[in-house]
């Protein structure tokens, strides 16, 4: 029989300052930071202050205590920072556990000690602030952390969408009729509305872990500790949520996406055009949230049309930009790399040098890193951006096999009427940007570049599964319409759409200028995206494999600058 070590405290074990450093450095200073260590794995490391011997910190880190381990102690090493020969060492602070057992709080200076053969000697003082949560404190938290990530509008309580948001966010999505039963028990005062005193007992009530439904929302043990240790403050535990369960697909139940409705989970095939090969497209978990709350799998329970699904892919939306635009993203950097396997060697700068994860999001690559196919060509037309890419000979082909809006026209897409009879009977290029590309987008063609005209909008994802429901996508997200007057193609048209969790679209080109194929237009934040170029009426010839993939409909896995079609005249 297998014994379960159960989690006994979270212990927030707060850095205030040090004083009395000794001088390790030539310049008479140091540059400590302290590295924790539970028995001898460690939990955690302060950042290091450069040039002083009295660092001030004030940083908490996080350390869940299983029963085991309550009589353990709590290693801190303070170390001296060099770049050149190595850290090097300065002293330890022990704190016995044991003693904390009837503590709450516990506030005080302790001496920082090396030991030299028989005795010790002080090396300056550590202030350190200890607090110790209880598990239904830890519970609480990971609630309340949750309840108002999702609770998107702000209105302190959640709805029927935003209930079903937060099931898709912690992995335990759930058809219409079971999303009902759920919240009808949940929504005690039959308001009509989950407050957050609801949920908690909702998840923490000891009947709930009978329940087959209600087990569905419980987080175990480990996640739930685990979760709660990373955060900051309760605030940020909705985004960790999201984060856990996205970043490891293969923990995943994947079914196959269904026209008709999307299942609880999405399963995207893409053609590599490099490659030949068949490719599953990693999905982030934001946009499985964002489908679930933006399609019902039967039963009529809301529609993607309303308002309240628009407010709440705005907030997510700002939400997640917020996030990434914050310097502490830069943690997340390194484990996209890794996750997406990104080809650092074609990045123009290296990570280390960006200040915030969107930085990185648009980082630029270096010029040899994308050759511009038949550059003095000016009869070839390229794919404006790495993308998962469709071509169609017209828009009747386009309705027929992939944008299966119930109102999409040209009309409603570029809001004027002039500039969408100019393509009726063109051609039409799809390219999606998933969140693991390059996300600068370029000119397809050479000639003179409009001025942009910005149509606002919402946040739709552009995943395939919003594109092949009847919801408008393109004609209703924000976008910027510009043309390209070219004498090969005539005026190529070039929309870029912004999508859910992008919250700008940026332009680096200027109006009116003359451009070359190949060249940058701008680029996209955070999140997927798409850019959609309209020909005029028997102005282009796409390339053969394009055609046949676009036909199955299977979308063709290309780079910038790779070969779209020919002119039929110039």
């Amino acid at each position: 029989m297998q014994h379960r070590d159960h989690f006994a405290y979270m212990l927030d074990a707060n850095f205030v300052e040090a004083k009395d450093i000794p001088k390790m450095d030539l310049n008479g200073k140091a540059d400590p930071f302290c590295i924790v260590k539970l028995g001898e794995i460690e939990r955690g490391r302060t950042r290091i202050i450069k040039k002083t011997r009295s660092p001030v910190w004030n940083e908490t880190i996080r350390i869940p205590i299983l029963e085991s381990q309550k009589n353990y102690n709590l290693q801190i090493g303070v170390w001296d920072w060099d770049k050149v020969s190595g850290n090097d060492f300065i002293g330890t602070v022990t704190v016995d556990l044991a003693t904390l057992h009837d503590l709450k709080e516990h506030d005080e200076w302790l001496a920082i000690t090396l030991k030299e053969k028989s005795h010790e000697k002080t090396r300056g003082s550590l202030h350190l602030r200890l607090q110790l949560r209880q598990k239904a404190d830890v519970e609480r938290e990971f609630w309340s952390g949750v309840f108002q990530h999702f609770d998107s509008d702000g209105s302190g309580a959640l709805g029927m969408l935003e209930l079903s948001g937060l099931l898709e966010g912690i992995g335990a999505s759930m058809n219409d009729d079971d999303l009902a039963r759920l919240f009808k028990s949940a929504d005690e005062n039959n308001d009509g509305d989950i407050s957050y005193a609801e949920l908690l007992h909702l998840a923490t009530d000891e009947h709930s872990r009978e329940d087959p439904l209600k087990k569905q929302l419980l987080p175990t043990e480990d996640i739930l500790w685990s979760i709660c240790s990373q955060a900051h403050d309760g605030r940020k535990v909705g985004e960790i949520v999201l984060q856990s369960h996205g970043s490891d697909m293969s923990k995943s139940q994947v079914l196959r996406v269904s026209e008709s409705k999307p299942s609880k989970e999405l399963k995207i095939m893409v053609h590599n055009r490099e490659t030949g090969k068949l490719e599953e497209e990693k999905i982030p978990n934001y946009i499985r949230v964002a489908m679930r709350m933006m399609y019902s799998t039967g039963g009529g329970l809301y529609v993607v049309e309303g308002n309240k699904i628009k407010s709440i892919l705005s907030s997510l939306t700002h939400k997640q930009g917020k996030k990434y635009n914050d310097p502490e993203s830069v943690k997340e950097i390194e484990h996209f790399i890794n996750y997406h396997q990104l080809n650092r060697e074609e990045m123009l700068n290296k990570p280390s040098t960006f200040n915030n994860f969107n930085e990185f999001f648009y980082r630029k690559l270096k010029p040899s890193a994308r050759p511009i196919a038949a550059k003095d060509d000016p009869k070839v037309a390229v794919s404006p951006a790495d993308c998962r890419l469709h071509v169609f000979v017209d828009l009747k082909a386009a309705t027929e096999l992939w944008i299966k809006g119930k109102n999409f026209s040209l009309s409603s897409f570029l809001k004027d009427e002039e500039l969408a009879a100019r393509y009726e009977g063109g051609s039409l290029v799809i390219a999606r940007l998933a969140p693991q590309d390059y996300h600068r987008f370029h000119f397809p063609v050479g000639g003179v570049v409009s001025q942009p005209t910005l149509i606002d909008g919402t946040y739709y994802t552009v995943n395939p599964v919003a594109v092949n429901q009847s919801v408008d996508v393109y004609s209703e997200n924000k976008r910027v319409v510009s043309t390209i007057e070219t004498r090969e193609f005539g005026t190529v048209c070039y929309v870029a759409i912004g999508a859910t969790m992008v919250g700008s679209i940026n332009l680096t080109a200027s109006p009116g200028t003359t451009v070359h194929k190949g060249d940058e237009f701008g680029y996209f934040a955070f999140g997927g995206s798409t850019c959609i170029l309209l020909f005029e009426k028997d102005r282009i010839v796409f390339d053969e494999d394009l055609l046949v993939n676009s036909q199955k409909p299977l979308e063709t896995l290309v780079k910038v600058g790779t070969s779209l079609g020919r002119a039929t005249r110039g």
